[in-house]
């Protein structure tokens, strides 16, 4: 495995932005006014730039453009191909992360969080901002404290649990097609909707001065209290 190491300052608000095809990341803050990214990798092209206050960080399979004619060594080389970053960022910096295939960490950020996911598991913990997670096929965690503003949480396939260390003041929207949907809050202005496969729970918790809507089409969904 080869190994990067790239850091840069950010004196003002800056946001991070993350491509990665096969690999993970790891997201965490820090109290410093700069990015370190570590990356390990193999078999992946890896660009790290920056424009305005905005942190690129990019990881692509270089046998997509390698002239290689034979299947099998395509196939080898792709099963060999992974990136797996580290990276710290400054508690108020905005976090994007796309990834292909792999699993996704982000934690103690107090700004606003985009994650998607195609396969793979995507947890989240203490953030202190808008969330939008979705993930097609794979696990979708998150654990702390939800602040008033619009939450997202989406699966195709898989598993979606909101585990809250506090009565969040939200509008709440939960939903599964197939699958086991708990809230375990006692909501207000509480509309349910069961049926054999799946249903629908909404309501508000506490002011209701935020949004969390949650939707699952095949799996579980839960809201617990931590």
């Amino acid at each position: 495995m080869k190994t990067l190491y790239f850091q840069e300052e950010f004196p003002k608000t800056c946001k991070l932005d993350v491509e990665v095809e096969v690999g993970s990341v790891a997201v965490k803050a820090h109290n410093g006014r700069y990015i370190t990214v570590d990356v390990e990798f193999e078999e992946m092209e890896i660009d790290v730039y920056r424009q305005g206050n905005t942190f690129f960080v990019k990881a692509e399979n270089k046998n997509n453009k390698d002239d290689v004619t034979s299947w099998v060594q395509k196939l080898f080389l792709w099963n060999n191909a992974k990136a797996h970053f580290k990276i710290n960022v400054p508690e108020d910096c905005e976090v994007v992360v796309n990834t292909t295939t792999g699993k996704t960490t982000i934690a103690a950020v107090n700004a606003p969080v985009t994650v998607r996911t195609t396969t793979g598991a995507t947890e989240l913990a203490n953030i202190g901002g808008a969330i939008y997670a979705k993930t097609t096929t794979g696990r979708l965690t998150y654990d702390g404290i939800l602040t008033d503003d619009d939450h997202r949480f989406e699966t195709t396939t898989g598993s979606i649990e909101l585990n809250l260390h506090k009565e969040p003041n939200a509008m709440i929207d939960a939903s599964t097609t197939t699958g086991r949907l708990s809230v375990d809050f006692p909501l207000h202005k509480q509309s349910e909707n069961r049926n054999l496969t799946g249903g629908r729970i909404k309501g508000m918790l506490g002011s209701g001065n935020g949004r969390i809507k949650a939707k699952m089409t095949t799996g579980s969904l839960s809201i617990s209290k931590a």
